[in-house]
């Protein structure tokens, strides 16, 4: 954000604003342990290449496939061992790449 605010990248103010709520939110979602540090700095990373229009649908769509991607680990350990499934947790960079990555697409 401060490279943003000291670059010659012209910006509008209520993006950095989205931009800076966001990154709040991801940095939540870690202190509550939803999910890894990781995963919160992969979101942080694609936020500056996300236009306006599509920042708000970035964190949608994750909840979107992040939500699929528990349905198919719920089917998962239903059909084998559970406590294998729970004890590896999901891989929540999966739903956050696609998400980024679709974003960023739509955005250019």
């Amino acid at each position: 954000m401060i490279a943003l605010l000291i670059s010659s990248v012209p910006y509008q103010f209520t993006w950095g604003l989205k931009v800076v709520a966001l990154m709040g939110l991801f940095v939540l979602l870690y202190c509550f342990r939803f999910w890894g540090g990781g995963d919160t700095k992969l979101s942080i990373a694609f936020l500056p290449a996300i236009s306006e229009d599509y920042l708000l649908l970035f964190p949608a769509v994750i909840g979107l496939l992040g939500g699929v991607l528990a349905l198919f680990y719920l089917l998962l350990g239903y059909f084998t061992d559970m406590d294998r499934v729970r004890n590896h947790g999901l891989p929540y960079g999966i739903p956050v790449c696609f998400s980024g990555l679709l974003c960023v697409a739509a955005s250019f």
